[in-house]
């Protein structure tokens, strides 16, 4: 994954499917951590660990710089846009689809808190 742009775009490189496991998943939640069963499943399969870490770490940069409150992706699948939504989601920002449909553009809110994915 290549880093998200507040201006520009560019396009991640990795192309991956939903397992059965993460579909049976969707839905679930980890009440200890907070992770929905989907992010858990998504963390135990290699590729998709590593672009959840480098979403992790873009995620700490963009809730911790006070002056930024937009962070757009580049145009990704419709997976990595999932993933996108669920971290979205569990770091408690806001979160749509560009006008082109294929890029997620997150907002911070009153709510957004860091946490650690991991």
């Amino acid at each position: 994954m290549q880093t998200p742009s507040r201006s520009g775009s560019s396009s991640p490189n990795f192309e991956v499917e939903l397992t059965p496991e993460q579909s049976a998943h969707l839905g679930e939640i980890d009440f200890n951590t907070g992770l929905d069963g989907f992010l858990l499943a998504a963390l135990k399969n290699p590729k998709d660990r590593l672009f959840l870490l480098k979403l992790d770490r873009e995620m700490e940069r963009f809730i911790n710089e006070k002056n930024h409150t937009r962070l757009e992706f580049p145009p990704m699948n419709s997976y990595q846009r999932l993933i996108v939504h669920r971290v979205a989601q569990y770091f408690k920002l806001s979160h749509v689809v560009d006008s082109s449909g294929k890029a997620v553009v997150l907002y911070k809110s009153s709510d957004t808190q860091m946490y650690v994915l991991y």
